[in-house]
């Protein structure tokens, strides 16, 4: 990983340049941000920050990046294109003749870089020769400017792969462009209507029939007489403008605003005219989606109470939660926005969906096929990535366990490379040597849904394909990854646990119930993969007990596999003990040999995964 020093920095913000037809813009900006720490840029190791365009062309002209020199050389900005990680070469930024020494805004030149509409794009910050650069980075994922995005990435060979991506911890950067396309102005918002109410009114409109080539970003009524404002964003069709003088009639205009600027106002609505009320309205609020959450405000817990009734006038905000696994997607009715409260004034009775989206399906656990009993494999699933353990035997019947590294390929299809390890002997104090990780075929995860799916897979050129669902034998857990931050909270322990001393070896846990069943992946004295399994029951809050046994079985590739080889023999006994969701010791005795290990979940792709 690369080296990060802590560097508290604040900037002040700068501001778009509006000139002319062709406009300056500020395309992406969080130079304003608080700095948390910087990444060296040396040798092979790049830093990348992406940003967007939206439905204009740009011809970039600069590349503004909070950093400083830290050794002197050649500091090199690319621009790339790419949705994901940095893919295509565009084009090289003309870097300053010197470097601050200490962290600042640092502009890099470009020369009629073209920026295509729509597309993701990607600042690459490298150093030439022996070079060192430190580029800031912030905690703060956001910023301003139609193509801001938090998303960076980091690569340690070069460019060849982006291991290191995250949202939350963005470059700090400020890219400049000129709009080359003809966007204009917006033209007005339509059928514009007002309803009065106590001290306000809410003014409806449609859309522009032609927003100039570039979104809409705010629409504003204004009243007359007075000149009062209200303002909503994008997505929107009504707005609430008050402090109104109750018994004055009024009539509203609304304007659209895009990149370019402001178009021309609407015709007036009709006139209304505030006044004070006794009368009350219903506030209802319901839920939508595949995912779970409760809506609350002023007196709203949906959840359960999902009706109020309000006084004239009042205005109510809402604010959705999530539940558990699952994202807010976004307000209708009352509210279009799709993210953020909701403001609902009630000067009519309203109602108010919210819809939460389910977490994606989540395949961790411990699969197999029942009439195969005998082997098994594991898999832990973290975001688009799972790791699987594959449990079972090789040409002489020993037990033979492998690994695949399956990147998500498509919707319920994970694939990637098939590998077998060698290592230090088990017991071996302290751990060593190394173990060496050898590539010998590769392997595809299909799932159908969370309780069946095909491993198809080719390893040393035999190929086979089959079917696996899993293993139950208490209560199935459900996983979700992301559902809670604090694995310490957890208090299902299925996942993959490992001592981050000792990378080489691990556990599988696969809990339901009172019942731990353990898959402990190892090697034996000749350093071979070998692995070994171990019943575990609740002995205690916390505590698991059991006895261990090796296995030896058919060759993993039989047709048709037979049962009859397989043959379970006791070596030895194990206790696990859980200190909290995420902290366990490992205590076995192994053929008279014992042993205690600390261990904690394998963490891959953060926050990790929790079942229940």
């Amino acid at each position: 990983m690369m080296k990060r020093l802590v560097n508290m920095l604040a900037f002040g913000a700068l501001m778009a340049l509006w000139a002319g037809s062709a406009q300056a813009v500020v395309v992406f900006y969080n130079m304003d941000r608080i700095a948390y720490d910087v990444v060296a840029a040396s040798g092979n190791i790049w830093g990348a920050q992406q940003f967007k365009t939206d439905e204009q062309a740009y011809v970039l002209n600069s590349v503004t990046l909070l950093m400083s020199e830290n050794t002197p050389g050649g500091a090199r900005v690319d621009i790339y294109s790419g949705d994901d990680v940095p893919t295509t070469y565009v084009g090289t930024l003309t870097s300053p003749g010197s470097y601050p020494a200490a962290a600042a805004p640092t502009l890099f030149a470009a020369s009629g870089v073209p920026l295509a509409a729509n597309t993701t794009y990607w600042v690459v910050l490298h150093a030439q020769g022996s070079g060192s650069y430190d580029w800031v980075y912030t905690d703060d994922p956001t910023g301003s400017g139609a193509g801001f995005s938090p998303i960076w990435a980091d690569s340690e060979d070069g460019g060849v792969t982006w291991p290191d991506s995250d949202p939350d911890y963005p470059y700090v950067m400020q890219v400049d462009a000129t709009a080359t396309g003809t966007a204009t102005v917006p033209q007005a918002p339509t059928a514009v209507s007002a309803t009065a109410g106590n001290a306000q009114a809410t003014v409806n409109f449609s859309a522009p029939a032609n927003d100039g080539g570039s979104p809409v970003r705010v629409y504003t009524a204004t009243s007359t007489p007075g000149n009062l404002t209200g303002s909503c964003t994008v997505r929107c069709s009504s707005i609430n403008v008050t402090g109104l003088t109750n018994n004055v009639a009024y009539t509203f205009k609304v304007t659209a605003t895009n990149a370019i600027g402001t178009g021309p106002a609407s015709a007036p609505s009709n006139s209304v005219t505030p006044a004070p009320s006794t009368a009350t309205y219903a506030l209802t609020v319901t839920k939508a989606g595949t995912g779970s959450g409760t809506i609350s405000g002023m007196g709203i817990e949906c959840g359960n109470d999902c009706t109020e009734t309000y006084a004239n006038g009042t205005v109510v905000i809402l604010t959705a939660h999530p539940g558990a696994g699952s994202s807010f997607a976004g307000w209708s009715g009352a509210c279009a926005n799709a993210s953020g409260s909701c403001t609902v004034s009630m000067i009519a009775a309203r109602s108010v969906m919210a819809t939460f989206s389910g977490a994606a399906a989540n395949h961790q656990g411990l699969w197999w096929i029942p009439s195969e009993s005998g082997w098994g494999i594991n898999f832990a699933h973290q975001g688009d990535v799972i790791f699987a353990t594959w449990f079972t035997y090789d040409a002489t019947g020993k037990p033979w366990w492998l690994i695949a590294l399956l990147d998500k390929t498509a919707n319920g299809v994970y694939s990637g490379p098939v590998s077998t390890v060698t290592g230090p002997l088990f017991n071996s104090v302290p751990f060593g040597p190394t173990p060496v990780e050898t590539e010998v075929g590769t392997m595809t995860a299909t799932f159908a849904d969370t309780k069946h799916a095909t491993l198809a897979y080719t390893v040393n050129g035999v190929s086979q394909t089959k079917a696996i669902v899993p293993q139950e034998f208490g209560n199935l857990s459900t996983c979700v990854w992301g559902a809670q931050p604090n694995l310490a909270l957890a208090t299902n322990y299925q996942d993959l646990w490992w001592n981050a001393n000792e990378s080489g070896w691990g556990i599988n846990f696969t809990h339901q119930g009172d019942i731990i069943f353990a898959t402990w992946f190892t090697y034996d004295a000749q350093g071979k993969p070998w692995w070994l399994i171990v019943l575990l029951d609740k002995t205690a809050d916390g505590v698991y007990s059991g006895p261990v046994s090796t296995v030896t079985g058919p060759p993993f590739d039989s047709v048709p596999w037979s049962q009859s080889p397989v043959a379970e023999s006791e070596v030895g006994t194990a206790t696990v003990t859980f200190a909290d969701g995420n902290a366990a010791t490992f205590a076995y005795t192994v053929n008279g040999t014992s042993r205690s290990k600390a261990i904690t979940r394998q963490v891959f792709t953060p926050p990790g995964t929790v079942c229940q």
